[in-house]
Protein backbone atom coordinates (compact mmCIF):
# COMPACT_ATOMS: atom_id res chain seq x y z
CA UNK A 1 0.00 0.00 0.00
CA UNK A 2 3.07 2.44 0.38
CA UNK A 3 4.11 2.20 -3.20
CA UNK A 4 0.45 2.99 -3.96
CA UNK A 5 0.53 6.29 -1.73
CA UNK A 6 3.62 7.15 -3.16
CA UNK A 7 2.30 6.85 -6.53
CA UNK A 8 -0.84 8.99 -5.66
CA UNK A 9 -3.02 6.21 -5.11
CA UNK A 10 -5.56 6.68 -1.73
CA UNK A 11 -6.90 3.78 -0.12
CA UNK A 12 -10.58 4.10 0.33
CA UNK A 13 -11.39 0.78 1.46
CA UNK A 14 -9.44 -1.89 3.73
CA UNK A 15 -10.49 -5.00 4.51
CA UNK A 16 -8.11 -8.06 6.36
CA UNK A 17 -7.68 -9.78 2.59
CA UNK A 18 -8.63 -7.00 0.05
CA UNK A 19 -8.13 -3.24 -0.17
CA UNK A 20 -9.34 -0.61 -2.72
CA UNK A 21 -6.98 2.29 -3.88
CA UNK A 22 -7.94 4.96 -5.76
CA UNK A 23 -6.53 7.60 -8.09
CA UNK A 24 -8.86 10.40 -10.20
CA UNK A 25 -11.40 7.95 -10.12
CA UNK A 26 -9.66 4.96 -11.40
CA UNK A 27 -10.11 1.96 -8.56
CA UNK A 28 -7.51 -0.77 -8.39
CA UNK A 29 -8.66 -3.97 -6.36
CA UNK A 30 -6.24 -5.76 -4.65
CA UNK A 31 -6.46 -9.34 -2.99
CA UNK A 32 -3.67 -10.62 -0.72
CA UNK A 33 -4.72 -14.34 -1.01
CA UNK A 34 -6.77 -16.08 -3.88
CA UNK A 35 -9.83 -16.72 -1.49
CA UNK A 36 -10.14 -15.33 2.18
CA UNK A 37 -9.90 -17.91 5.04
CA UNK A 38 -13.13 -16.93 6.50
CA UNK A 39 -15.47 -14.89 4.23
CA UNK A 40 -19.39 -15.00 4.66
CA UNK A 41 -18.90 -18.08 6.93
CA UNK A 42 -18.72 -20.20 3.59
CA UNK A 43 -15.20 -19.40 2.44
CA UNK A 44 -13.11 -22.71 3.48
CA UNK A 45 -14.09 -24.68 0.05
CA UNK A 46 -12.42 -22.33 -1.54
CA UNK A 47 -9.71 -21.06 0.06
CA UNK A 48 -9.01 -25.27 0.65
CA UNK A 49 -8.98 -25.87 -3.07
CA UNK A 50 -6.10 -23.02 -3.80
CA UNK A 51 -5.09 -20.67 -1.53
CA UNK A 52 -1.57 -18.83 -1.32
CA UNK A 53 -0.80 -16.98 -4.74
CA UNK A 54 2.69 -17.23 -3.88
CA UNK A 55 2.55 -21.19 -3.75
CA UNK A 56 1.47 -21.61 -7.06
CA UNK A 57 3.42 -18.97 -8.68
CA UNK A 58 6.91 -18.86 -10.85
CA UNK A 59 9.33 -16.12 -10.35
CA UNK A 60 10.12 -14.29 -13.65
CA UNK A 61 13.45 -15.05 -15.00
CA UNK A 62 14.08 -11.71 -16.34
CA UNK A 63 11.63 -9.18 -14.42
CA UNK A 64 12.82 -8.74 -10.45
CA UNK A 65 10.25 -8.62 -7.75
CA UNK A 66 7.83 -10.44 -10.77
CA UNK A 67 5.51 -14.43 -10.76
CA UNK A 68 3.90 -15.53 -12.65
CA UNK A 69 0.78 -18.25 -12.03
CA UNK A 70 1.47 -21.47 -14.15
CA UNK A 71 -1.50 -21.94 -16.53
CA UNK A 72 -2.82 -24.87 -14.39
CA UNK A 73 -3.83 -22.86 -11.54
CA UNK A 74 -4.68 -19.40 -13.58
CA UNK A 75 -7.10 -21.60 -15.27
CA UNK A 76 -8.13 -23.09 -11.75
CA UNK A 77 -8.02 -19.46 -10.24
CA UNK A 78 -10.29 -17.84 -12.83
CA UNK A 79 -12.83 -20.95 -12.86
CA UNK A 80 -13.46 -20.98 -9.15
CA UNK A 81 -13.71 -17.02 -8.89
CA UNK A 82 -16.42 -17.12 -11.31
CA UNK A 83 -18.30 -20.25 -9.01
CA UNK A 84 -17.54 -18.18 -5.85
CA UNK A 85 -19.63 -15.35 -7.28
CA UNK A 86 -22.14 -17.80 -8.67
CA UNK A 87 -22.65 -19.50 -5.23
CA UNK A 88 -22.25 -16.70 -2.72
CA UNK A 89 -24.53 -13.85 -4.38
CA UNK A 90 -24.55 -14.69 -8.71
CA UNK A 91 -22.32 -14.13 -11.53
CA UNK A 92 -22.96 -11.54 -14.61
CA UNK A 93 -23.52 -13.27 -18.24
CA UNK A 94 -19.41 -11.53 -18.82
CA UNK A 95 -18.69 -13.80 -16.46
CA UNK A 96 -20.00 -16.66 -18.48
CA UNK A 97 -18.23 -15.15 -21.38
CA UNK A 98 -15.02 -15.25 -19.78
CA UNK A 99 -15.28 -19.12 -18.90
CA UNK A 100 -15.93 -19.51 -22.90
CA UNK A 101 -12.38 -17.85 -23.82
CA UNK A 102 -10.61 -19.42 -20.93
CA UNK A 103 -11.85 -22.65 -22.35
CA UNK A 104 -10.43 -21.69 -25.80
CA UNK A 105 -7.68 -20.61 -24.44
CA UNK A 106 -6.51 -23.27 -21.82
CA UNK A 107 -7.78 -26.66 -23.02
CA UNK A 108 -4.72 -27.52 -24.50
CA UNK A 109 -2.19 -26.35 -21.79
CA UNK A 110 -3.70 -27.45 -18.56
CA UNK A 111 -3.92 -30.67 -17.07
CA UNK A 112 -7.19 -31.93 -16.69
CA UNK A 113 -7.33 -34.44 -14.85
CA UNK A 114 -5.69 -32.85 -11.85
CA UNK A 115 -8.07 -29.77 -12.54
CA UNK A 116 -11.00 -32.01 -12.33
CA UNK A 117 -9.51 -33.92 -9.27
CA UNK A 118 -9.66 -30.62 -7.34
CA UNK A 119 -13.00 -29.78 -8.70
CA UNK A 120 -14.02 -33.06 -7.24
CA UNK A 121 -12.81 -33.14 -3.83
CA UNK A 122 -14.14 -29.88 -3.29
CA UNK A 123 -17.47 -30.73 -3.92
CA UNK A 124 -17.80 -28.10 -7.15
CA UNK A 125 -18.52 -30.50 -10.12
CA UNK A 126 -22.46 -29.74 -10.07
CA UNK A 127 -22.01 -25.96 -10.45
CA UNK A 128 -18.99 -26.30 -12.70
CA UNK A 129 -21.20 -28.43 -14.62
CA UNK A 130 -24.22 -26.42 -14.56
CA UNK A 131 -21.58 -23.24 -15.41
CA UNK A 132 -20.00 -25.07 -18.76
CA UNK A 133 -23.60 -25.88 -19.76
CA UNK A 134 -24.30 -22.30 -20.04
CA UNK A 135 -21.90 -21.01 -21.28
CA UNK A 136 -21.92 -24.20 -23.97
CA UNK A 137 -25.66 -23.40 -24.52
CA UNK A 138 -25.40 -19.64 -25.27
CA UNK A 139 -21.71 -19.21 -27.06
CA UNK A 140 -21.15 -22.99 -28.83
CA UNK A 141 -24.60 -23.58 -29.48
CA UNK A 142 -24.78 -27.05 -27.36
CA UNK A 143 -28.20 -28.23 -26.11
CA UNK A 144 -27.70 -29.78 -22.23
CA UNK A 145 -30.28 -32.10 -20.59
CA UNK A 146 -29.04 -30.19 -16.92
CA UNK A 147 -31.74 -28.51 -15.06
CA UNK A 148 -30.31 -24.52 -15.46
CA UNK A 149 -33.11 -22.53 -15.61
CA UNK A 150 -32.90 -20.65 -12.21
CA UNK A 151 -29.26 -20.85 -12.88
CA UNK A 152 -29.77 -18.32 -16.28
CA UNK A 153 -32.85 -16.73 -14.19
CA UNK A 154 -29.92 -15.65 -11.61
CA UNK A 155 -27.06 -14.92 -14.07
CA UNK A 156 -29.66 -12.92 -16.41
CA UNK A 157 -30.27 -10.79 -12.85
CA UNK A 158 -27.56 -10.49 -10.87
CA UNK A 159 -25.65 -8.17 -12.37
CA UNK A 160 -21.37 -8.14 -12.32
CA UNK A 161 -20.92 -9.50 -9.15
CA UNK A 162 -24.41 -10.48 -7.62
CA UNK A 163 -26.87 -9.26 -5.64
CA UNK A 164 -28.25 -9.13 -2.34
CA UNK A 165 -32.06 -11.19 -2.72
CA UNK A 166 -29.60 -14.01 -4.52
CA UNK A 167 -27.02 -13.67 -1.47
CA UNK A 168 -29.64 -13.94 1.00
CA UNK A 169 -31.33 -16.87 -0.76
CA UNK A 170 -28.37 -19.02 -1.66
CA UNK A 171 -27.25 -18.70 2.45
CA UNK A 172 -30.19 -19.52 3.30
CA UNK A 173 -30.44 -22.33 1.43
CA UNK A 174 -26.92 -23.46 2.48
CA UNK A 175 -27.73 -23.22 6.18
CA UNK A 176 -30.45 -25.75 5.08
CA UNK A 177 -28.58 -28.28 3.37
CA UNK A 178 -26.43 -28.32 6.23
CA UNK A 179 -28.80 -28.80 8.84
CA UNK A 180 -29.16 -26.10 10.54
CA UNK A 181 -32.15 -25.89 12.50
CA UNK A 182 -34.24 -22.54 12.11
CA UNK A 183 -32.14 -21.43 9.82
CA UNK A 184 -33.99 -18.45 8.86
CA UNK A 185 -34.23 -17.30 12.46
CA UNK A 186 -30.72 -18.66 12.56
CA UNK A 187 -29.76 -15.83 9.42
CA UNK A 188 -31.34 -13.35 11.36
CA UNK A 189 -29.27 -13.87 14.39
CA UNK A 190 -26.24 -13.56 12.94
CA UNK A 191 -27.21 -10.47 10.65
CA UNK A 192 -28.09 -8.52 14.18
CA UNK A 193 -25.13 -9.98 16.07
CA UNK A 194 -22.70 -11.53 13.70
CA UNK A 195 -19.59 -13.50 14.69
CA UNK A 196 -16.04 -11.72 15.88
CA UNK A 197 -14.34 -13.20 12.24
CA UNK A 198 -17.18 -11.90 10.24
CA UNK A 199 -16.94 -8.32 11.77
CA UNK A 200 -13.16 -7.98 11.25
CA UNK A 201 -13.45 -9.21 7.31
CA UNK A 202 -15.16 -6.01 6.85
CA UNK A 203 -13.46 -3.66 9.40
CA UNK A 204 -10.13 -4.75 10.59
CA UNK A 205 -9.22 -2.47 12.47
CA UNK A 206 -11.79 -3.86 15.06
CA UNK A 207 -8.89 -6.73 15.69
CA UNK A 208 -6.12 -4.37 15.19
CA UNK A 209 -7.08 -1.95 18.50
CA UNK A 210 -7.85 -5.68 20.44
CA UNK A 211 -11.70 -4.58 20.55
CA UNK A 212 -13.80 -7.13 22.19
CA UNK A 213 -16.91 -8.92 20.32
CA UNK A 214 -19.37 -6.43 21.95
CA UNK A 215 -17.38 -4.00 21.38
CA UNK A 216 -16.35 -4.76 17.80
CA UNK A 217 -20.59 -5.22 17.44
CA UNK A 218 -21.27 -2.00 18.63
CA UNK A 219 -18.20 -0.37 16.18
CA UNK A 220 -20.12 -2.37 13.49
CA UNK A 221 -23.71 -0.76 14.20
CA UNK A 222 -22.24 2.84 14.36
CA UNK A 223 -20.22 2.36 11.01
CA UNK A 224 -22.74 0.88 9.64
CA UNK A 225 -25.22 3.83 10.11
CA UNK A 226 -22.63 6.35 8.30
CA UNK A 227 -23.38 4.13 5.09
CA UNK A 228 -27.39 2.41 5.00
CA UNK A 229 -30.22 3.46 7.13
CA UNK A 230 -31.77 1.08 9.62
CA UNK A 231 -34.75 0.65 6.61
CA UNK A 232 -32.07 -1.23 4.48
CA UNK A 233 -31.05 -3.69 7.26
CA UNK A 234 -34.76 -4.40 7.76
CA UNK A 235 -35.56 -4.65 4.28
CA UNK A 236 -32.57 -7.84 4.39
CA UNK A 237 -34.17 -9.42 7.32
CA UNK A 238 -37.55 -9.51 5.23
CA UNK A 239 -35.57 -10.78 2.67
CA UNK A 240 -34.05 -13.47 5.11
CA UNK A 241 -38.13 -14.16 5.86
CA UNK A 242 -38.98 -14.96 2.33
CA UNK A 243 -36.40 -16.42 1.05
CA UNK A 244 -36.82 -19.75 -0.46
Amino acid sequence: MACLIELGYSITQQQEYEFFADREGFELDFHTDFFAEYLFNRQERYHDAINSPFEHARESEEEKLTYYLTDDYYYLYSLLHTVKHFETAGCGIRRILDLYFLKKAYENRIDTAFINSVIDEHGFRDTVSKLFAIEELWFEGKETELDISEAVKDIVTSGNHGNEDIFIRNNVRKDIESGVRFPKLRRIYNFIFPSYDYICEGYPECRERGYSLHRARLYRVFATLKKFSFSHALSNIKKIIKSK
